[in-house]
């Protein structure tokens, strides 16, 4: 709904940018207009009394298309009405007006049709980003001789951006025919070079893009000399006002999206020698921005799709992971042969005295990207429900980042409760083993999961270890030891899980695991425990308590 609001507000702000101009004091309403009705003079004559003047209505309408609560695409458009008195003097121009109105509903209902299929294709992959198309007048001229505007038109097929491109409208109140570009120009031969020369001057950026893009320059000319001005300008957008013609190019037009859209206008009085005069002289209207008035928006227009998403069922794995006891553990047919690991840490620098007691704002304040739970990573988000003591309840819950689909829930209630927990210890309340921390490997095959609670050993031994679960089978493949995993987080560095372990009175480790079965392949002392770990290219930043270490992996 808001992305509705926000098209509508585009499309009515987009059309008041060329209604800004003060109203006359005391302007009376299109419908109290009480001028006498005048004979109405051709294009080509001058106009021997007052001409009946035409005042314009512009109303936004906005489309939505659903398919059942989904909404699929947004559109909008705009109408043009005119004075009573203007319909009575210019019948043909109304009738152009009202099957202009009509056209450009037609299309935005059209764009809805035709995008179906692909709409409910893209909806089904679980995307949430509508496609839009948007039609909005602008008027630029409205008089006896010539009634313009320039449209702008907009669609976004739900990628980086939209387009943007343009439509020029000029008709003849009188005959309610459109105006030829030659009933206009007497001479294009050096059209081309003057449409650059002022998009240059209308849009000084440009210079200096043209300067260092020759190429650019190059295909721009070309299509101003052999495409663009062909056929009677049937290729480029151009709208007539009281003193001249606007240009309007579309994106990449100038050669890139980033150039943007451009327009320009070419002044009669700059270049009298190419121009009919009669649509330049004699005119006797108030500008058009005193005589163009926005109009109250029309209810949304709601179009249902017959059909459902076929939203693409991603099967969710719901595993209830079995603890295999107190000490550590291999699946069978896995080697239990720590080896060798496959990388080195050596101290680099450190920084002492440094208490971070919340290890998020240390991470923020020092620019570094520290991963615990809840968090998301570019292909998984995981989340933690750690009810050990309330309800006996650890479950993980993995989703795919920018999808909000879950993925895998594993049920690991059967970790919460360590049987050798003394419970009348003075600390026992905080014996309470939750899920400290989950990763997936690169593969996407296999979820490391660290499970510890947050006092001292001696209340409940069998705890901060890690597990790696199959997330295709929900088989557990390993459980590493206890007392190596009791920090905010671990790193997976290729074949080697980076943990720690400390507390007060205990020995304080970086431990080195065996990515595919748990072993540890080396412990190195600290002086201080680990408290969570943060990887920037080659180097391991830790946070210890009270202070701060820098290590290089090798």
């Amino acid at each position: 709904m808001k992305k509705r609001i926000l098209c509508i507000l585009l499309s009515t702000a987009c059309v008041l940018s060329a209604c800004t101009t003060e109203k006359p004091e005391e302007k009376k309403p299109v419908e109290e207009e009480e001028e006498e009705e005048e004979e109405v003079p051709t294009p080509t004559e001058a106009p021997e009394e007052k001409e009946v003047p035409i005042e314009i209505g512009y109303r936004g309408n906005s489309c939505e298309f659903h398919s059942g609560d989904v909404v699929m695409a947004y559109g909008g458009y705009t109408t043009i009405e005119i004075n009573d008195k203007a319909k009575e003097a210019y019948p043909k121009l109304q009738a152009y007006l009202e099957g202009f109105n009509k056209r450009e509903e037609e299309d935005i209902l059209q764009f809805f049709d035709y995008s179906e299929e692909e709409l409910l294709s893209w909806f089904a992959t679980g995307a949430d980003i509508p496609y839009e198309r948007n039609h909005i007048a602008q008027p630029v001229r409205a008089d006896a001789k010539a009634f313009s505007l320039c449209v702008t038109d907009y669609v976004y097929y739900a990628g980086a951006h939209g387009v943007t491109s343009w439509r020029g409208i000029n008709v003849d109140p009188v005959t309610g025919e459109e105006i030829r570009f030659d009933q206009v120009f007497a001479d294009t031969s050096d059209l081309p070079q003057i449409i650059y020369d002022e998009l240059l001057k209308q849009n000084s950026d440009l210079e200096s893009y043209f300067a260092n893009d020759a190429s650019s320059k190059d295909a721009l000319m070309d299509s101003l000399e052999n495409t663009r001005l062909s056929d009677e300008g049937r290729f480029i957008a151009w709208a007539l006002d009281t003193e001249g013609v606007w240009f309007y190019f579309e994106d990449y037009a100038m050669g890139t999206y980033a150039a943007g859209a451009r327009s320009l206008e070419v002044l009669y009085a700059d270049y009298p020698e190419i121009f009919h005069e009669e649509y330049f002289t004699g005119n006797t209207s108030t500008g058009i921005e005193q005589r163009a008035t926005p109009l109250r928006e029309g209810p949304v227009n709601v179009v249902e799709s017959d059909k459902e998403i076929p939203y693409q069922k991603e099967e969710e794995f719901d595993y209830k992971i079995t603890n295999p006891g107190k000490d550590a553990y291999v699946a069978a047919g896995l080697s239990k042969d720590a080896g060798k690991a496959g990388i080195r840490i050596k101290e680099k620098s450190h920084e002492d005295e440094v208490y971070e007691p919340n290890h998020k704002e240390w991470a923020e304040r020092r620019g570094l990207d520290l991963l615990v739970l809840p968090y998301s990573d570019d292909d998984w988000t995981y989340e933690a429900e750690n009810k050990a003591d309330e309800e006996g309840r650890l479950i993980l819950t993995v989703t795919g980042t920018g999808d909000d689909r879950i993925k895998y829930v594993l049920d690991l209630s059967d970790f919460a409760v360590d049987p050798d927990r003394d419970s009348s210890d003075v600390f026992g309340e905080l014996a309470e083993q939750q899920i400290r921390f989950a990763a997936m490997d690169e593969s996407g095959e296999t979820l490391y999961i660290s499970i510890g609670h947050s006092t001292y050993a001696s209340t409940s031994p069998n705890t901060s270890y890690i597990i790696a679960v199959d997330v295709s089978s929900g088989e557990l493949l390993w459980r590493s030891d206890n007392l190596v995993a009791k920090a905010d987080n671990f790193i997976i560095e290729g074949s080697t899980i980076i943990s720690g372990y400390g507390f007060s009175n205990e020995a304080d480790f970086i431990y080195l695991l065996n990515k595919e079965n748990g072993k540890v392949q080396e412990k190195i002392g600290v002086s201080n425990a680990p408290y969570c770990f943060v990887k920037q290219g080659n180097e391991l930043i830790v946070l210890h308590y009270g202070k701060e270490v820098t290590y290089t992996i090798e």
